[in-house]
């Protein structure tokens, strides 16, 4: 049987999309008897260079200055007695100071280029240090960030210097497009469209989502297509325990609307948010949203929460199990779409296995969630340019909400090409050519 390296932003229990996909496939290829290792981004200076969760072994690498300062940042907010507060406090400055003095003449720009290779060589190394050590089959790198990408890329070259043996085949989950988020710089697409196909060219399959396929339509690409597949995310589970011990308090009396997830300044439609709920200002509705809200939007929906005492009540941060928790006992859950038509909020997935109807607010006609939400019958598409005009609609099926049900079985018919055990077994179908 084979071994198979993923290389990957974070490794589960951390939930982001990379972290919980990954896991679907590592079931799998656990099921069909093949070892997994994982190479991971560390989440603080103090976790090991190599250690087991769970009975599957990791291997970490510190983007260590983003990690420095990360902690020098969290010790400044301890509570400490006598002079130790101060003295800490100096110390900080004077750390500050010495960077500044020895970095005299260096850019911000530059500072953060040499961290970033420090960082990727580090990561290179380690990759190749395992491969060199495990005797690795297969490497599956996924995206999110593009760092695991790069690792690998450099840790061949690497490995090619050494005159390592074996070269394990590479399969490179792009979960994202490198140069298309929003928020890229037009000056920097280029530069990262060259180092996207320079990934392309050393790998040996593509693995890409259909949400990005537009992205890679034109003949540029054409060169990698023999290589491309497409690849849901494995997140859409409908064998999930519907209990959860935490969450929102209901109150009776009330419809209770949910949002989960970030709200963005620039790409987030937060404005469309703010005006569906002013829409429902003396109803008997109340909000709750919970999740990290950039300054821009927490101010306008601070804003909005004080015309409407008690109506809507925001939570911040919230641990994974009490959001969970929450969706499953809202009335009503609130997607909220990305102004950029390639991304795609997971959270609908997540939705959706509740079997909870779905106010879903959109602005860009092409917008990927919205196309997956038209499938489903719980969902109410809202396009925020024109909320007036729908206000009526909107209320009339809010009122139908009680006769409006879905059973598991209607949810696998209409989405099972997008169940995690079906993506989990195509995976498997992708990789096994290159399984010994």
């Amino acid at each position: 049987m084979s071994t198979v390296l993923i290389v990957s932003g974070s490794y589960y229990p951390y939930a982001t999309a990379n972290a919980v996909c990954v896991k679907k496939f590592e079931d799998k290829l656990r099921l069909e008897g093949h070892s997994v290792l994982y190479c991971n981004r560390k989440h603080d200076l103090y976790e090991p260079d190599h250690h087991s969760y769970e009975g599957t072994e990791l291997y970490t690498v510190g983007k260590n200055s983003d990690l420095c300062f990360q902690t020098m940042e969290k010790l400044g907010n301890l509570d400490l007695p006598n002079h130790m507060g101060l003295c800490l406090k100096w110390s900080r400055q004077l750390f500050r100071a010495m960077m500044k003095l020895v970095n005299l003449g260096s850019s911000s720009a530059a500072l953060r280029t040499r961290a970033d290779k420090h960082y990727i060589d580090s990561y290179a190394k380690a990759v190749c240090d395992i491969v060199e050590k495990r005797d690795v089959d297969v490497i599956l790198s996924v995206s999110m960030p593009f760092d695991s990408h790069r690792a690998v890329l450099e840790a061949f070259r690497l490995m090619e210097k050494r005159g390592v043996a074996k070269r394990p085949y590479w399969m490179a989950y792009c979960i994202d497009a490198f140069w298309s988020k929003a928020g890229i710089a037009a000056s920097a697409v280029p530069s990262m469209k060259a180092e996207e196909k320079r990934v392309f060219a050393a790998c040996d399959k593509i693995l890409f989502l259909d949400t990005i396929r537009r992205d890679y339509d034109g003949g540029e690409y054409d060169s990698y297509r023999g290589k491309m597949a497409q690849l849901p995310l494995p997140i859409f589970d409908l064998n999930s325990s519907p209990e959860y011990q935490d969450g929102i308090e209901t109150e009776p009396g009330f419809q209770n609307w949910l949002f989960a997830g970030t709200i963005y300044d620039d790409f987030r439609n937060a404005e469309g948010l703010v005006n569906i709920i002013r829409s429902q200002k003396g109803r008997p509705v109340k909000i709750h949203l919970m999740g990290k809200f950039y300054p821009k939007s927490l101010e306008m929906l601070q804003e909005v929460r004080n015309e409407m005492p008690g109506q809507l009540v925001l939570y911040g941060r919230r641990s994974y199990e009490f959001a969970k928790g929450s969706m499953r006992r809202a009335d009503v859950l609130i997607n909220l779409a990305n102004d950029d038509m390639r991304q795609i909020p997971s959270k609908i997935f997540e939705y959706i296995s509740c079997q909870k109807p779905v106010l879903n607010i959109y602005r860009l006609k092409e917008d990927v969630g919205t196309s997956y939400l038209t499938r489903y019958p719980l969902a109410f598409n809202l396009s925020s340019d024109n909320i007036e005009d729908q206000k009526d609609a909107l209320n009339q099926w809010l009122g139908s909400l009680e006769e409006r049900t879905i059973t598991i079985e209607e949810l696998r018919s209409i989405f099972h090409d997008m169940l995690s055990e079906t993506v989990a077994e195509d995976f498997y179908s992708l990789i096994k050519p290159y399984l010994s």
